[in-house]
């Protein structure tokens, strides 16, 4: 999600925070670049973003962004909290989006999911159960150290249905987790994560 926190702005500069990283660079050619050729207004970037910096931005009054980039669970709470500025749609008329993507304080920038990649010449893991039975697929694996990715995975490894998943068991979801803590996982940065996986670790 993209909401966009009060803030002053010199004119011709537009001030937006993102994750930076692939995600970064795409969006400058996408819209960044063009926007500054239509219009002639800059468009300068903080990265990487993160809820407690826009949470202390707020607080302080210093807030020298106009738009900051957050997932969907920290939108929420961000909405919550007071931190972000309803949007004015009659004003942004934006072209054709997805109705989902339109929110109160907010817009959707981008879809993603989270995948499984195994190691070249290793038999392929089809299911997230697969992913948890080290007898028929032995070595070690990696979940992102976010518990909104591992939980709902934990819940599929232990065999719930995807229409089960939510709401959480959170209980059952940690479970499953210290059961296979032990004997084949870690948990591990997204960045990491994907070295790992790239580099045949």
């Amino acid at each position: 999600m993209h909401p966009t926190p009060a803030a002053s702005e010199p004119a011709k500069k537009y001030i937006a925070g993102d994750s930076g990283g692939a995600s970064h660079d795409a969006a400058v050619e996408a819209f960044s670049k063009p926007f500054t050729e239509r219009t002639g207004i800059q468009v300068e970037y903080i990265s990487p973003t993160s809820f407690g910096k826009l949470r202390a931005m707020v607080e302080s009054g210093n807030v020298p962004v106009s738009l900051w980039d957050l997932n969907g669970r920290t939108y929420e709470q961000a909405v919550s909290l007071g931190l972000l500025e309803k949007l004015n749609w009659d004003q942004i008329n934006p072209l054709p989006m997805f109705p989902e993507m339109r929110r109160e304080y907010g817009f959707g920038m981008s879809y993603f999911s989270t995948g499984m990649a195994w190691k070249k010449g290793t038999v392929p893991i089809e299911t997230w159960e697969d992913f948890w039975n080290v007898n028929k697929f032995p070595g070690k694996r990696c979940l992102a150290d976010r518990p909104d990715y591992v939980l709902p995975i934990a819940l599929l490894a232990d065999g719930v249905p995807l229409n089960k998943v939510y709401p959480l068991d959170v209980d059952r979801a940690f479970r499953s987790l210290d059961m296979n803590r032990a004997r084949c996982l870690r948990l591990v940065d997204v960045g990491s994560a994907a070295y790992g996986a790239a580099s045949g670790q």
